[in-house]
């Protein structure tokens, strides 16, 4: 869905804007997978992807989207450690959301 903006207090006029997704996530085929069904959406960017929390952390700093999705199990810790990280950082001027992902094998 656009992300949709009011020019000035009390203002009819909208101005939409696409989307932004940044995706943390380990698993290539998950990841491939949420990357192709992503991109046909035309009112979704993907800005960027990382595989590590660490990396992740440095992503959602620089690109500050709308949406993250996180993979709780990263490698290096937790997506739910990220998420602390990330809203306890200087570089927290976004209201991003987050969208958590987990699997389990039984």
């Amino acid at each position: 869905e656009f992300v949709k903006l009011r020019c000035k207090p009390n203002d009819d006029r909208v101005i939409n804007m696409k989307m932004r997704v940044a995706m943390i996530e380990d698993h290539s085929l998950l990841c491939t997978g949420i990357k192709n069904a992503l991109a046909h959406k035309s009112d979704i960017q993907l800005v960027g992807e990382a595989a590590t929390a660490t990396d992740g952390l440095i992503l959602l700093q620089e690109t500050q989207p709308d949406v993250a999705i996180v993979d709780v199990g990263l490698p290096d810790f937790t997506g739910i450690e990220l998420i602390q990280r990330f809203r306890a950082s200087k570089h927290n001027r976004a209201e991003t959301k987050f969208l958590i992902l987990t699997g389990y094998i039984d």
